[in-house]
């Protein structure tokens, strides 16, 4: 006890840890086997949850890059002004295909929506086309003004970038 609390108090607890591993069973393969049992237990909950219990007025669907892989990123805002994250699927582009199969996986786990919905993408004619397929007219698209922006300013000279998007803004 005397070591662990001298090495916490000296910063040295990397050393001292070092000495009393073995005997707790924390050597670094088990500490990384038990990370990712956990993990995959987390994932498959997030994956599995229920969403019948909210009722949905907006989607955002987005492609963001994670550790160097696109990811397609579907978050709702509810009747209750909350922001959640429904689902995400791994995919090479923002074509269709994925975005269909993360749509009605979400519709599976109960996903409602009384009246419609609004769905806020980046101009993809992929989402669109993915947002049209599984909800039809019941979906109401619109452009995401952020990512109008930066696509409109990206035309223009550096030296002006600045400017216009504080103006646009």
């Amino acid at each position: 006890v005397r070591a662990i609390l001298l090495g916490l108090s000296q910063g040295d607890y990397g050393e001292v840890v070092g000495q009393f591993v073995d005997g707790f069973g924390l050597s670094q393969p088990s500490v990384s086997r038990r990370f990712q049992e956990r993990a995959q237990q987390a994932l498959e909950q997030f994956e599995n949850r229920s969403l019948e219990e909210e009722n949905f007025l907006a989607l955002w669907i987005d492609g963001k890059r994670v550790a160097g892989e696109q990811m397609i990123v579907c978050m709702g805002v509810t009747e209750a002004g909350y922001k959640k994250v429904l689902g995400f699927t791994q995919a090479t582009t923002e074509r269709s295909e994925p975005v269909v199969e993360l749509l009605r996986d979400l519709l599976e786990r109960g996903l409602t929506f009384e009246e419609g919905i609004l769905c806020v993408i980046d101009g993809s004619k992929g989402l669109s086309k993915a947002v049209g397929e599984v909800f039809g007219d019941r979906a109401q698209v619109q452009r995401c003004q952020w990512h109008k922006r930066k696509n409109v300013v990206s035309y223009l000279p550096e030296d002006d970038q600045k400017t216009w998007r504080s103006r646009l803004q």
